[in-house]
């Protein structure tokens, strides 16, 4: 058997080759060095700018939360200022509202005062009255029977009272309960603290008396004939004196009171003319100033 021995040359293409092998290889490993740093250097920019990304977030984030404390600040301040505003809109009512109170309370402090005084004038005016009318019903009995109004008369005779009630009247004359009665007086008087003082000092005089707070009241208190007054007094009180003078004669046409039958007004507004005197308007019709 032949056995072929390699050659020298052989030897050495073999050996050259295999430097160019290993230099190849070297070559190969320090790329891929190489490509490892370039990839450690890409991580470490990636990283780094994760780390950028994350500090701008933070910043943002630390931006957006002043941001907010600011707003939430001002907002708090806003509710302040309005809490203050409204707490000064209370003070300003609860103090309106006292001094509408206090006002208020002096407006019925006055009321009361005036009230008070009204009503002792009312009383002293009252009294006034009640002995104006006592002296003016003293005057008429003492007088002539074309004066109409004598109350004396008719107090202790029944004759007299019949000429003076019945003179010119077409029908019968109803009569008091008793001929020797006191008379009878019907009073009008709107006023309800005015009428039981009035009323009062009447009856003191020896009047009977048929109290009616207005003419509507005092024709049905007359209805049925069973009362005949001697003498209608009326309170002047916000009329003229015509108009309470027009009222008493329509209270005695529509009652069948006696058209003689004497009406004594209560003035509390008149002229000069009528100051300080009684004065007689009329044939049966009498004016009392107070």
């Amino acid at each position: 058997m032949i056995t072929h021995q390699p050659s020298i040359s052989q030897s050495s293409e073999t050996g050259r080759n295999s430097e160019i092998q290993r230099q190849v290889a070297e070559e190969q490993r320090q790329a891929a060095e190489q490509q490892r740093q370039q990839a450690e250097i890409q991580r470490g920019l990636a990283a780094q700018q994760f780390l950028q990304a994350a500090a701008h977030y933070e910043a943002s984030e630390q931006q957006r939360l002043i941001s907010e404390e600011s707003r939430a600040s001002a907002e708090a301040k806003r509710i302040e200022s309005e809490a203050l505003r409204a707490k000064a809109e209370v003070e300003r009512i609860e103090s309106e509202a006292q001094r509408q109170m206090s006002e208020q309370l002096r407006i019925s402090a006055e009321s009361l005062r005036q009230a008070t005084e009204e009503a002792r004038q009312v009383a002293e005016a009252t009294r006034q009255a009640a002995e104006t009318l006592r002296q003016t019903a003293e005057e008429v009995r003492q007088s002539t029977l074309e004066q109409q109004l004598v109350l004396e008369e008719m107090r202790h005779t029944s004759e007299k009272l019949d000429r003076l009630l019945g003179r010119g009247s077409d029908r019968k004359i109803l009569m008091n309960e008793k001929q020797n009665s006191s008379p009878m007086i019907l009073m009008v008087e709107p006023d309800d603290e005015t009428r039981p003082l009035l009323k009062y000092n009447l009856k003191h005089q020896g009047y009977r008396v048929i109290a009616a707070l207005d003419e509507e009241d005092a024709i049905e208190r007359l209805m049925g004939g069973f009362h005949c007054p001697d003498l209608i007094l009326l309170n002047q009180f916000g009329q003229s004196i015509e108009e309470v003078v027009e009222t008493a004669r329509r209270i005695c046409a529509t009652s069948g009171i006696p058209k003689d039958t004497p009406i004594v007004v209560i003035a509390e507004r008149y002229g000069v003319d009528l100051e300080g005197k009684d004065v007689q308007v009329g044939d049966r019709e009498y004016v009392i100033p107070i």
